[in-house]
């Protein structure tokens, strides 16, 4: 006969069909009902010694039938007994309630052979560190310690999952005095993980004792605060092991983030470390991998920020949006006004800004007064928080261009106060992220979008040219000069829809390249001797970022435009290939009048002699990568110079013959290869072919220049399409 119980007492619809389950189930009922009634008249119940006490008299009679329920459902058992055990405990004082009398039960369980008397005593304590925590924490901790820990290395699963179980609760309902024993605890579970993960590579499956040891880690976690830092290296490693992309459970991988969660609550000082290392994970273990995680994480970033004011907490949480942002992409809308607002309000506070003076002078300083008074006013300006906004604010645009759409104008307007920030990193961070403002706009195809790019094209590309000229920073210049480069290689000729812009990007490149700005004024001060290295390299890489953004610029306009602006280009470049200037000037000099090539199209004639001279000269340098790019350079206008360098062929293949008999460098070889096949591919009629094609399969296939395997590969096919005979 079937019994239908209304309600178990765990609270669900529960069947027991046979007479010791129903016993069992009707005596847990009895007692959990009881527990609180009697609970009331505590004082009555404890008067008389424990052979006469009613409380006791019970307490004895339910462990017999719950210990004979157990013989035949474990599971059942624990599913009963364990919310009854909790109700005792919170009921009657641990100094006289159940507390003692389990633990004579508990210890003759651990000590015999029976797993599941183990795992109902490991659970039992585990009950008892919540309701029993004061007394525990007093008289039995070390024991108690002693009896879970040795457990954890249990060899049977049923065991060591109740172990685990236990430690977690004594780690959550045992402080602050468990935090004591972290020394002898935390390297116990580094160990199990390392054995489980271990156990995981070989089986390919996710162990019983997975969720049960993260819990007893995360708990720990959460409670040790400060103290876990001396521990934060290990946990991250084996954090960052679980994280690994090439695992293959999402269940590792998710309690994993949760523990990361915990370590970066708990580690006030290390905040930054763990979300960051969280941001870092998300961004380069694949969208896919991490996704699962990605919500959670989202989550995670958005309590931290609601619970703290610190910036350099909140620099690491926008790094996180950012990284988050790569993954989740549109899935991210519903958080975007919220994040959208703390990050305009951190451009807009003074949150970050740390202010270092002289002693004498700080009362009399303005953190943004400037003036010849002050100036050996000492002043240092930290504002990493408003730097972390705005370098978010851009990835999060790039990866979302539709979604952030509605908040580019605000955010656009906010950085831009910034441009001028007295931190050349803000500077810096200003400028890219109002970068990628302008390139989400150039992306949506409508015509109001287009009217706001315009708009801030006004006012983004005069900014830069100021920047370029005023700013003494040389990384703030080059950033700059960067955001050209980058602007004409996405927008081309929209850049030049606002008046004047042409000029202004032409004119900053030209001032770099003629050292006119106040970045490259060497009277600015004395540098230490041992500087000047380092400044020397500076100013080459400025250099060869005003170099970068000419190929940009002629492609961004037409042949009859880029042949006015040439001849100064080929002036100031030419300077730079004479032998007394750096291997590094002379190629990149090279190079960027090789990749003008292209865009000078058939004008190329106009400069023939000069770039002919040009190109033989560099040949011969004694830098093998100076000749490499010279001779590019020479394919180039080949390919692009067309029949107007045709008069120049045999003058070319002598250069080419002698170059490739002395020539051991690989990427020159493949340059010259390159060469040959323009050569081919424009006028296969003004060479002998019978003699230069067996020399040129010769020195096939390309070693080091794979670039130039497309010159190749199309000078093989036109041969073939012309039945060309050799």
């Amino acid at each position: 006969m079937k019994i239908q119980h209304p309600v178990s007492p765990l609270g669900d619809e529960r069947e027991l069909t046979d007479l010791k389950s129903n016993l069992a189930y009707y005596s847990v009922a009895t007692m959990k009902n009881l527990v609180p009634v009697i609970g009331g008249n505590q004082h009555d119940l404890f008067k008389y010694s424990n052979d006469k006490c009613v409380y006791y008299s019970l307490l004895l009679r339910f462990w017999e039938i719950i210990n004979g329920y157990a013989q035949e459902d474990e599971k059942g058992t624990c599913d009963i007994g364990d919310p009854n055990i909790r109700s005792h405990c919170f009921t009657y004082p641990s100094r006289k309630g159940c507390c003692p009398y389990i633990l004579t039960k508990v210890e003759p369980a651990i000590q015999g052979g029976d797993i599941y008397a183990q795992k109902a005593a490991y659970l039992a304590l585990a009950v008892l560190a919540e309701g029993c925590s004061g007394v525990i924490r007093h008289k039995y901790l070390e024991p108690f310690l002693k009896c879970v820990c040795s457990a954890i290395h249990n060899p049977n699963a049923v065991v060591r999952n109740a172990a685990l179980f236990a430690l977690g609760q004594l780690a959550e309902h045992l402080q602050p005095e468990i935090s004591k024993y972290a020394s002898e605890l935390l390297p116990v579970l580094f160990e199990c993980l390392s054995q489980i993960f271990t156990q995981m590579e070989i089986e390919k499956k996710d162990p019983p004792s997975l969720d049960r040891l993260f819990y007893a880690l995360e708990t720990f976690c959460e409670n040790l605060d400060e103290g876990l830092m001396p521990y934060l290296p290990a946990l991250m490693e084996r954090l960052f092991v679980a994280l690994d992309p090439n695992g293959f459970s999402m269940q590792l991988k998710r309690v994993a983030l949760s523990t990361l969660g915990s370590a970066a609550s708990a580690v006030k000082e290390r905040h930054c470390y763990a979300i960051e290392s969280l941001a870092v994970v998300a961004q380069f273990i694949g969208a896919e991998n991490f996704k699962p995680l990605a919500a959670e994480s989202l989550q995670l970033g958005l309590r931290i920020l609601d619970s703290t004011e610190d910036p350099d907490i909140k620099k690491s949480v926008y790094a996180l949006f950012a990284a988050l942002s790569i993954v989740m992409k549109d899935e991210i809308r519903s958080a975007l006004p919220k994040i959208v607002k703390e990050m305009i309000e951190s451009i807009q506070s003074s949150e970050g800004i740390v202010t270092h003076y002289e002693e004498d002078d700080k009362d009399e300083i303005d953190v943004y007064e400037f003036s010849d008074e002050d100036e050996d006013v000492e002043e240092d300006i930290d504002g990493s928080s408003s730097g972390s906004v705005d370098s978010a604010q851009c990835r999060y645009s790039v990866e979302n261009s539709a979604t952030f759409l509605p908040y580019i104008e605000k955010s656009f307007e906010e950085i831009f106060k910034l441009i001028n920030y007295p931190q050349e990193d803000i500077r810096k961070a200003s400028v890219e992220a109002l970068l990628q403002f302008c390139i989400v706009l150039h992306k949506v195809n409508t015509s109001e979008v287009k009217q706001a790019l315009y708009k801030a094209l006004q006012m983004f590309v005069p900014k830069c040219a100021e920047l370029i000229r005023i700013d003494e920073e040389r990384s703030v210049v080059m950033v700059c000069l960067d955001a050209y480069s980058i602007l004409l290689e996405e927008l081309k000729a929209e850049v030049f829809v606002g008046e004047g812009h042409r000029e202004a990007i032409m004119n900053c490149v030209i001032d770099v390249l003629t050292l006119k700005t106040m970045c490259q004024d060497t009277d600015l001060g004395v540098s230490e001797s041992n500087d000047e290295d380092v400044e020397a390299e500076q100013d080459e890489l400025l250099l060869e970022s005003a170099g970068d953004v000419l190929p940009k610029f002629a492609a961004s306009i037409t042949p009859d435009d880029l042949v006015l602006y040439f001849p100064n280009v080929l002036q100031l470049m030419s300077t730079r290939t004479k032998k007394q200037n750096s291997i590094s000037q002379r190629s990149f000099a090279f190079g960027t009048l090789a990749e003008c090539m292209k865009s000078l199209n058939g004008y190329v004639e106009k400069f023939l002699p000069a770039l002919m001279t040009l190109w033989m000269t560099g040949a011969k340098d004694a830098s093998e990568e100076v000749r490499n790019n010279a001779i590019f350079g020479l394919g180039e206008m080949l390919l692009h110079g067309k029949d107007r360098v045709f008069s120049k062929y045999p003058e070319i293949l002598q250069a080419l013959s002698t170059a490739v008999a002395k020539e051991t460098h690989a990427g020159t070889l493949d340059n010259i290869c390159g060469a040959l096949a323009k050569m081919i591919i424009v006028n296969s009629s003004g060479i002998p072919l019978e003699q230069v094609f067996p020399a040129f399969l010769q020195k096939l296939p390309l070693r080091d220049d794979f670039q130039e395997n497309e010159a190749v590969i199309n000078c093989f096919f036109y041969c073939t399409n012309k039945d060309l005979k050799f």
